[in-house]
């Protein structure tokens, strides 16, 4: 019997006459001391408070940012800031110091909305657009609840879709207690997962599709099928040019029957150059071997001056 039930179920014998009030408040001040532990953990951590509502819970992190908490899903953002502090606190970093002042910003794999929810505060003003896709029913309908919990509906525009090199649809496997890790491949086959049906389509296609003006700024998180929507994207690299943020998986790509430096290859027929996110900081990277470290990749133009300036001074947090 779960906390929740065993609560109800005292609660409704205290109304039936079955159990006196007192014994009641004892066994409910023994449930609630959670609380106190939960209190505890926030210490030093990013998130300023939890509020627990009748049909939701969410974090108030240090940036002001709100994120419905799904607690039965360990592999979202908020269950990681609960349990490390902060969640990718050196791609955030950069990519906020990178996006500042821009207006375009597409987000692919946008799961929950960490990165859109966070980029949408330094974007221009006066003239700023998100675009988030995320291919996952219910993962979807969260990104859809923290886009209106932080009355972003105006600047983040969601789609329930995902990005690859073709139009149509593609069976995703999604476990059933960490949705982040969701892939066109089961990455994952000792976890309990389902099967969805999800559409997908190109950027290029999508895009087109939404007249959008030039994207400054992309990222790109689709667990191994990265090098799919780059090839996807080819109008995107030639003609916008934007920065982009990828994150590359060997273990990931491999399934998916590629290399990530098949990405960097391709990438640089496009004029980008290729700079690896880790603990230190920035490096540039040729290519990506057995003793590469970073997963996260920023990939530049020499149009870039600036953004290769933020990212040679760049220190992480």
């Amino acid at each position: 019997m779960s906390e929740q039930q065993t609560l109800a179920l005292l609660r409704k014998k205290f109304h039936q006459g079955t159990l006196d009030r007192e014994k009641l408040i004892e066994a409910a001040s023994h449930k609630s001391a959670i609380l106190k532990a939960v209190q505890y953990a926030l210490d030093g951590s990013d998130i300023r408070n939890i509020v627990i509502e009748a049909d939701r819970i969410y974090q108030t992190l240090a940036s002001g940012v709100r994120m419905v908490w799904q607690t039965d899903d360990w592999g979202a953002a908020p269950s990681a800031v609960f349990a490390m502090g902060a969640y990718e606190p050196n791609e955030t970093a950069l990519m906020l110091a990178l996006a500042r002042g821009k207006s375009r910003f597409l987000d692919i794999g946008a799961n929950i909305g960490w990165f859109s929810l966070h980029i949408a505060a330094v974007l221009n003003p006066h003239d700023r657009r998100i675009y988030a896709l995320e291919p996952v029913k219910r993962t979807f309908e969260v990104l859809a609840q923290n886009i209106a919990l932080n009355d972003l509906s105006d600047v983040i525009r969601a789609f329930n879709l995902g990005a690859s090199d073709r139009l149509g649809e593609l069976c995703f496997s999604v476990p059933k207690s960490a949705a982040a890790a969701a892939s066109m491949i089961d990455l994952h086959p000792d976890w309990a997962s389902e099967q969805q049906v999800c559409s997908v389509t190109t950027i290029d296609t999508f895009l087109a599709e939404q007249a959008a003006d030039k994207i400054d700024i992309v990222k790109c998180d689709v667990e191994g099928a990265e090098l799919m929507v780059m090839q996807g994207a080819s109008h995107l690299l030639s003609h916008d040019r934007p920065v982009l943020l990828l994150e590359v998986l060997r273990k990931w790509s491999r399934a998916f029957g590629y290399h990530p430096n098949d990405i960097i290859a391709l990438l640089s027929q496009h004029g980008y150059a290729c700079f690896g996110i880790g603990k230190e900081g920035a490096r540039p990277i040729t290519a990506v071997d057995e003793d590469t470290l970073e997963t996260n990749y920023i990939f530049l133009t020499e149009a870039h001056i600036a953004e290769r300036s933020i990212l040679k001074a760049f220190q992480a947090p």
